[in-house]
C-alpha cells in the first residue's frame, strides 16, 4: 500500500475519531450490530479452540472478546495501520497474556506462521492498484497453516464512495480456489457484505 494510500485511510478514521464517540463510528461500520453479524459469520468458519490467531485490520481488537466468548485458549494477535487503534487495543487488553498488537501495514510486515487469519473490513478500502487486494488474500493465505476467512463488500449493491469499494464476489471465490479448491462462500447476512473462507 502507498504512502498516499495509507495516509487518507488515517485520515478518515481519524476524522470520524473526532467526529463520533462511538467505537463502531470511529471504525466506519454503519452499526455496532452490523459489526457483530460480520463477526458472527467469521466466527463459524472454523473451530478455534487453542488456535493462534491473527486479526489484519484490528481496530479495537473487538473480535477478541468476541471469540473468547465462544472458544477457549485463543492466542490472538491483532494488527492495524492506525496507530490510536493499536495503543488503545494494547490498552485494552494489557493484562491479557494472550494477546499482542502490532502497528503496520500488513502487505510489508514480516509476520510468523498462525493456525488461521482472519481480516474483518480491511480490504473493503479503494486501491488505485487493480492487483492489491489479491496480493493481500495471497498474503493472509501464506501466512496461515489452517484457514483464512475474509469479508468483502459486494459490488453489486455497494455504492461508490471515495474511499471504500466493492468486489466482485464471483471474481474473489475464483482467486481463493486457486489457493485451495475448497474455498466457498457465505453470504445473505447483510444486503452489502459477503464473506470467504479458505480452508487450509
Amino acid at each position: 500500500m502507498s504512502i498516499i494510500d495509507q495516509a487518507q485511510i488515517i485520515r478518515f478514521h481519524s476524522d470520524r475519531s473526532k467526529e463520533f464517540a462511538d467505537d463502531y463510528k470511529k471504525l466506519g461500520w454503519k452499526s455496532a450490530d452490523s459489526q457483530l453479524i460480520r463477526f458472527g459469520v467469521l466466527a463459524s468458519a472454523f473451530n478455534l479452540d487453542g488456535a493462534s490467531v491473527l486479526d489484519v485490520g484490528c481496530g479495537y481488537a473487538d473480535f477478541k472478546p468476541f471469540l473468547d466468548k465462544r472458544f477457549s485458549g485463543v492466542s490472538y494477535t491483532g494488527i492495524d495501520l492506525m496507530p490510536a487503534f493499536i495503543h488503545e487495543a494494547a490498552r485494552r487488553f494489557a493484562s491479557d497474556s494472550f494477546a499482542r498488537f502490532i502497528h503496520g501495514d500488513f502487505e510489508n510486515v514480516e509476520l510468523t506462521v498462525v493456525d488461521y487469519v482472519f481480516c474483518c473490513g480491511a480490504l473493503s478500502y479503494r486501491n488505485p492498484d487493480p492487483g492489491f487486494h489479491f496480493r493481500m488474500i495471497k498474503k493472509m493465505w501464506d501466512t496461515t497453516s489452517k484457514g483464512v476467512a475474509f469479508c468483502l463488500l459486494d459490488s453489486e449493491v455497494f455504492p461508490h464512495h471515495p474511499l471504500l469499494q466493492g468486489h466482485d464476489k464471483k471474481e474473489m471465490l475464483e482467486y481463493c480456489r486457486s489457493l485451495s479448491e475448497r474455498a466457498f462462500l457465505i453470504d445473505g447476512y447483510l444486503p452489502d457484505d459477503f464473506t470467504i473462507v479458505v480452508p487450509g
